[in-house]
């Protein structure tokens, strides 16, 4: 673990702004980025599965670095598609991670002609995912039904608005992306913090879980 803090942090993937155009921006992102996994990086849990903690860094970073890009969470949904199969819950977690990051990437494919390839790419995945995954038990609480109704409008709201941009509000070609973006951060924004959680839980209590992860990285 502190390998892979050290690592992330001193031989970062792209250099860091010089120090004359260091900014408050840039000064409370190199702050709150480190804070937010020292304490699943400091502490010990046993043998943990390193690509949970690239998946968990990599959020952390999407979440608090500075100018971060749309294809940046596939840092993180690629490498925790390694630990969807550990249980039902990562399984879940992986599926809706997925779903928020192929929202986000939807506006590289931006010609019209583009659309049935992108929505059937989208629609094939999440099939295979469901396929292929453990499932967790049907559950009727509010808050299952809060993530179903999230998880329906990344594939409908961010559409809607771009046609309503379209038709009623031409001049304002930056709204739909807006839109886009900030209906996923709740989405991120969860998905780090239950990625985190689920982290703490499964290690190292279930020694089965363990066991799949020395797997992986071996």
């Amino acid at each position: 673990s502190f390998f892979f803090f050290f690592f992330f942090f001193f031989f970062p993937f792209s250099p860091p702004p010089p120090p004359a155009i260091k900014t408050p921006s840039t000064t409370a992102s190199d702050t709150t980025t480190p804070a937010s996994i020292t304490p699943i990086l400091t502490n010990d849990y046993g043998r943990p599965c390193m690509m949970h903690l690239v998946a968990i860094c990599s959020l952390a970073a999407f979440l608090f670095g500075y100018h971060v890009h749309e294809k940046a969470l596939l840092h993180a949904a690629v490498p925790f598609l390694f630990v969807a199969h550990v249980s039902p819950e990562h399984a879940h977690l992986y599926r809706f991670l997925a779903n928020v990051t192929h929202c986000q990437l939807m506006p590289l494919l931006f010609r019209p002609q583009e659309w049935v390839l992108k929505m059937s790419v989208w629609w094939l995945h999440a099939s295979i995912s469901a396929l292929f995954f453990p499932r967790e038990n049907e559950s009727r609480s509010t808050w299952h039904t809060l993530l179903c109704l999230y998880e329906i409008g990344l594939v409908v709201l961010p559409e809607l608005v771009e046609i309503l941009q379209i038709r009623f509000l031409p001049g304002m070609l930056f709204l739909p992306l807006l839109f886009r973006s900030a209906y996923c951060v709740p989405g991120v924004v969860y998905s780090f913090v239950a990625m985190t959680r689920l982290f703490v839980r499964y290690t190292p209590p279930n020694v089965h879980t363990a066991t799949h992860c020395n797997t992986l990285q071996h």
